[in-house]
């Protein structure tokens, strides 16, 4: 005698009992668990992940370049989930996304500024640590990394280096390594002291 063989064609949800249909539903969703697909994304991480499986999807991607209204809303939806993270070590590792519209209070920087000052750095040599130190102490409100010894040694530098005829030419002239210490000891001067 022979076991009855189990269909694989697709079942036909509407003639499905409502136990017949959530157990398919709950089979579905292990399975896309089980594939690293994610479904709705609650952190940074899983956001990234989504976007990055969707982008992945060429009938997904041409919706969107499509301008299909529910995959554009999508796209932001998940979006905006990502940019959660524009923390400063984000920013300064240059894993950060700048908001489409921010509101930022007195004082204080926007997304897209930070990012393109740590690009900026980025550029100069700074490394990411150094990045982080400069970008965390411009927050309102923050503690600067540096005591009034340091910058005052960045101010002391900074100021010898100005008047050293041979230093200016070269920094006129987009020497790397003269752009980078006037960067590394503003950005000291700038943080200013922890009080």
């Amino acid at each position: 005698m022979t076991e009855p063989t189990t269909s694989t064609a697709p079942t036909d949800p509407f003639s499905m009992t409502a136990e017949q249909a959530a157990a398919q539903l709950t089979a579905m969703t292990s399975a896309q668990s089980s594939a690293g697909i994610v479904d709705a994304p609650k952190t940074p991480e899983e956001a990234g992940q989504k976007l990055e499986q969707l982008w992945n999807d060429p009938a997904w991607r041409n919706r969107f370049e499509a301008g299909h209204s529910a995959t554009r809303q999508e796209f932001e939806d998940l979006l905006s989930v990502r940019r959660q993270s524009a923390t400063v070590e984000e920013i300064a590792a240059g894993r950060a996304f700048a908001p489409l519209f921010e509101t930022v209070g007195p004082g204080e920087l926007s997304t897209a500024d930070k990012i393109s000052a740590a690009d900026q750095l980025s550029e100069f040599g700074i490394p990411p640590e150094g990045i982080k130190h400069v970008i965390g102490a411009l927050q309102p409100g923050a503690k600067s990394p540096f005591t009034e010894a340091d910058v005052e040694w960045a101010r002391s530098n900074k100021e010898r280096l100005m008047q050293t005829q041979e230093w200016v030419d070269r920094l006129l002239k987009g020497d790397y390594a003269a752009r980078h210490a006037l960067i590394g000891l503003s950005a000291i001067i700038a943080a200013g002291a922890a009080e």
